[in-house]
């Protein structure tokens, strides 16, 4: 009797120890490794999306910068994944993320240029339909027949560099929280004194 009480208190230790016991059953969420941090995860979804987008697998890096925002919602992510979108030939889902992009940071620095880029994708979007309306009916287009205009693949090749405009950020979140915080770079100091979010 003794041997079968000490057999389930080890099972039971066992359980435990492999997160058993914390599975929906019991109210909790199985977990067999330690829980991430939102922030982390939107940081490794962050490089995997910089990752993909410098090998030309933009729809993947797009996908992956979307996965970043909803752990985190910062705007870069948004903007990210619409240049992604962008660049594979998905304009009208670019034109979405930059869309929101500008509703997430109504005065952004960088409004403007947003603002023209999405016209000129709205332009892009218009000149494909109409080209998709008057080409000869014996054609099909090139990445075929079920594309969109808006949605029709352009061959681009990786680029060897993140653009220039590819937003980043740092998020900085202190114990105790309202922290002073400095951020140095190479040319001086960027921001002094400010209090963390």
């Amino acid at each position: 009797m003794r041997s079968i009480a000490f057999s389930v208190l080890a099972a039971l230790l066992f359980l435990a120890s492999v997160g058993f016991l914390a599975s929906p059953i019991f109210g909790t969420p199985l977990t067999l490794a330690q829980d991430r941090s939102s922030l982390e995860v939107a940081r490794d979804h962050m490089e995997q999306g910089q990752t993909f987008y410098l090998q030309g697998r933009f729809e993947e890096a797009a996908t992956e910068f979307e996965a970043a925002y909803a752990a985190e919602a910062f705007s870069a992510f948004l903007f990210n994944a619409g240049v992604s979108y962008e660049n594979a030939g998905q304009l009208a889902r670019g034109l979405e993320l930059f869309g929101r992009y500008l509703e997430h940071e109504p005065s952004a620095s960088d409004r403007a240029e947003v603002e023209a880029r999405m016209e000129r994708l709205r332009q892009l979007i218009t000149a494909r339909a109409v080209a998709a309306t008057t080409a000869p009916p014996d054609e099909t287009p090139a990445s075929g027949a079920d594309a969109t205009p808006e949605t029709a693949p352009v061959e681009a090749a990786p680029p060897e560099a993140l653009p220039e405009d590819f937003k980043s950020l740092v998020s900085i979140r202190t114990t105790p929280e309202g922290a002073t915080v400095r951020i140095t770079a190479a040319g001086g100091e960027v921001v002094s004194d400010g209090p963390s979010p």
